[in-house]
C-alpha cells in the first residue's frame, strides 16, 4: 500500500512539475527574466526584427536558395551562415567560394529583398547594427578590403555583442539536401512553395525548444484560393530534425576550423600517424536556441 501511495504522490508531482514547465514555456516574456542583461534584450529585439525581414525575404524563392546554398557550402562552420556574409557576400568572400560557385545559383537576391523590406517598414536595431552593410558593394573579389565595413560598424554602440555572431542556422541541415541543398539535381523541379520554405526560429532565450513560425496553406473553401500563412509551433531538435527543415536566427561564434597541427621532429625512429576526420556527434551539447552561444554540432 506505502508502494502505491508512494507511486501516486510521484506520478502526481511529475504531473504538476510537467504542468508548469509547459506554462512556463508559453508564457515566457524575457522582459521579465532576470537573468537577462540589457545587452541580452537588445540582441533579443534584434533578433525578431531580422526574423519578421526574413519570413517576408524568403517568400523569394532565389533568395532562400541563396541562402541555404551559403549554408551546404560550409563557408562558415556548423550549418550556419551570418547575416554580415549574406549582406557584404563580394567584400567578405561567399561568392568566391568554390563549394558556393558549384551550385550555380543566382546571387545578390538575398541583400536585394532584404532592402526592400527595410524600405517597406521601420526597422531601427537591423537599421543601426547593419547599416555598414547595406551600403552597394564595390568590386566582386574576395580579395576585397572589408575594412570600410568594420570601421562603420564598429564606431556604433554596439551593446557588447559583435553583429556577425548573429547566425542562420539550419539544423539536421543533412537530412534535408534533397528539398533544400540547391545543388540537389532536379531540385528547380519542385515548384510547391510551401514544400521548400523553412519554419523560422528567432533566439530570444537559453534553450532547447522554443517556439517558431511554421509555413501552412489556409484554404477558407474548397474553391476558394489557398493563401500562404504562419502559425506558431514548438521547435525543438525532434522537430528540426523529423518534421520540417528549421532556420533559427542564433548567436554562435565567430570562427573558423583550426590549421592542421605541425608535423612533430624526425627523430630516426618510425613514426605511423592515423589520421582521424572530423567526427560529428548525434547528441547536440550546446543549446538548441540561444542568445550567447548555441546551435552547431560538437565535432
Amino acid at each position: 500500500m506505502k508502494f502505491i501511495t508512494y507511486l501516486l504522490i510521484t506520478l502526481l508531482a511529475f504531473s504538476s512539475c510537467k504542468k508548469n514547465l509547459d506554462q512556463d514555456f508559453n508564457n515566457y516574456n524575457p522582459d521579465l527574466d532576470p537573468s537577462l542583461s540589457n545587452a541580452d534584450r537588445t540582441k533579443i529585439a534584434l533578433i525578431k526584427e531580422l526574423k519578421e525581414v526574413l519570413q517576408s525575404v524568403y517568400l523569394n524563392q532565389n533568395a532562400l536558395d541563396e541562402v541555404n546554398a551559403a549554408i551546404y557550402s560550409s563557408f562558415e562552420p556548423d550549418e550556419s551562415i551570418s547575416i554580415t556574409s549574406l549582406l557584404s557576400p563580394n567584400r567578405i568572400g561567399l561568392y568566391n567560394h568554390p563549394a558556393f560557385l558549384e551550385m550555380k545559383i543566382d546571387h545578390g537576391i538575398f541583400k536585394e529583398e532584404f532592402k526592400k523590406q527595410l524600405n517597406k517598414k521601420s526597422y531601427p536595431l537591423i537599421q543601426k547594427y547593419y547599416s555598414g552593410y547595406l551600403s552597394d558593394e564595390v568590386g566582386s573579389s574576395a580579395n576585397s578590403n572589408s575594412s570600410d565595413v568594420m570601421v562603420a560598424l564598429d564606431s556604433l554602440p554596439l551593446e557588447v555583442f559583435n553583429v556577425n555572431s548573429i547566425k542562420i542556422y539550419f539544423p539536421y541541415s543533412e537530412n534535408w539536401g534533397s528539398l533544400y541543398n540547391p545543388g540537389t539535381p532536379g531540385l528547380n523541379t519542385v515548384t510547391d512553395q510551401m514544400q521548400r520554405l523553412v519554419t523560422l526560429v528567432a533566439a530570444d532565450r537559453e534553450a532547447d525548444s522554443g517556439p517558431g513560425n511554421e509555413p501552412y496553406y489556409y484554404q477558407a473553401g474548397r474553391d476558394a484560393p489557398r493563401q500562404l500563412r504562419w502559425r506558431t509551433v514548438t521547435v525543438n531538435d525532434n522537430y528540426a530534425e523529423l518534421t520540417k527543415a528549421t532556420h533559427i536566427i542564433n548567436i554562435m561564434d565567430v570562427r573558423s576550423d583550426p590549421p592542421p597541427p605541425p608535423n612533430p621532429p624526425i627523430t630516426g625512429v618510425t613514426i605511423y600517424k592515423v589520421y582521424l576526420g572530423w567526427v560529428k556527434c548525434t547528441k547536440q551539447y550546446d543549446k538548441l536556441i540561444s542568445i550567447r552561444n548555441g546551435g552547431g554540432s560538437e565535432c
